[in-house]
């Protein structure tokens, strides 16, 4: 911990340590991950507006495509989701799987 005698002296030391901390590195999947994270999201919302019965696959596309996310990217990241147990589907309606 770093003290300081002024909101200056504040305000450059707080520079410097942003400055120097190293850059993530960039992924191919930065991108992905916020859709599959959206997608995850609009499942459980979806189900939770259902009264927890789940949602139709059919509804989550008509959603994606509301929000302009690729109905091609959606489907494979639902089934991305479905397949890392995240989701699963029971009598054709989508949940999400609760955390333990």
């Amino acid at each position: 911990m770093r003290y300081v005698t002024s909101a200056e002296d504040a305000r450059k030391a707080m520079q410097e340590i942003v400055f120097s901390s190293p850059k993530p590195a960039m992924t191919k999947t930065r991108h992905g991950l916020g859709v599959k994270k959206r997608l995850l999201y609009m499942v459980s919302d979806l189900s939770d507006l259902n009264h927890g019965r789940g949602v139709s696959r059919r509804r989550v596309l008509e959603e994606c495509q509301e929000v302009d996310i690729d109905l091609d990217k959606a489907k494979r990241f639902l089934n991305q989701l479905q397949e890392e147990g995240q989701i699963i589907e029971i009598d054709d309606k989508l949940q999400v799987v609760p955390e333990v």
